[in-house]
């Protein structure tokens, strides 16, 4: 049975996602068939079950990054669809998925998803994650979600730890903002031009 997973993994490594997934779930299903085994043989069956799942998840994490970086992200979303299957807590998976299914125009379940990412936000998370969220929203288009999440960064962070790319950053996204809001006449309020000087002489002074 073990031959299987020599080709699911070289389904994987021919780039035939969806088949190599199929292969490698019925894998799955068919080590779990013995459950019923003798105390000794399920030992092994769980190991086996736990080390293949790991393996294939990783190789699929792998591939997700790279046709990330290739911007192919129908490609991407098969790999990140199946590992949230297992690692449904994965900020990182998560936030790449985000990002594919925008760029696919599934604006539904990008608002679905940001719904569940938030909801796994929690008082004792590390701040690097609201950074992350931030670049995540720069890449969606939603510069003033970027903005807040970049400013629950450093607010959350030990100021002697924010460096100078982060203020200027902040002052970018202020910048924008404040681009865009006046595009409308009556927009009036000056606070968001303010506040992005104040970060670029932040920026300047570290």
């Amino acid at each position: 049975m073990k031959t299987q997973k020599i080709v699911y993994l070289s389904l994987l490594g021919d780039g035939n996602l969806i088949e190599a997934i199929k292969c490698f779930e019925k894998y799955q299903r068919q080590l779990l068939t013995y459950s019923d085994a003798d105390e000794e043989t399920q030992a092994i069956i769980l190991k086996e079950l736990n080390s293949s799942r790991n393996i294939f998840i990783n190789r699929l994490n792998n591939l997700a990054n790279m046709f990330m970086k290739k911007n192919e992200y129908t490609k991407a979303s098969i790999c990140l669809s199946e590992i949230l299957q297992y690692r449904f807590k994965d900020f990182g998976c998560l936030m790449s998925y985000i990002i594919c299914l925008y760029n696919l125009k599934h604006s539904d379940l990008v608002d679905e998803f940001l719904d569940y990412l938030n909801t796994l936000i929690t008082d004792n998370i590390n701040p690097l994650i609201f950074k992350d969220i931030s670049k995540m929203y720069i890449k969606i288009d939603n510069i003033e979600q970027a903005a807040f999440y970049m400013e629950k960064y450093m607010k959350s962070t030990d100021e002697n730890k924010i460096g100078y790319e982060d203020y200027d950053l902040l002052g970018t996204f202020y910048c924008e903002i404040y681009m865009n809001k006046i595009k409308n006449p009556k927009y009036k309020d000056l606070q968001y031009i303010l506040d992005s000087i104040d970060c670029f002489l932040k920026a300047d002074e570290l």
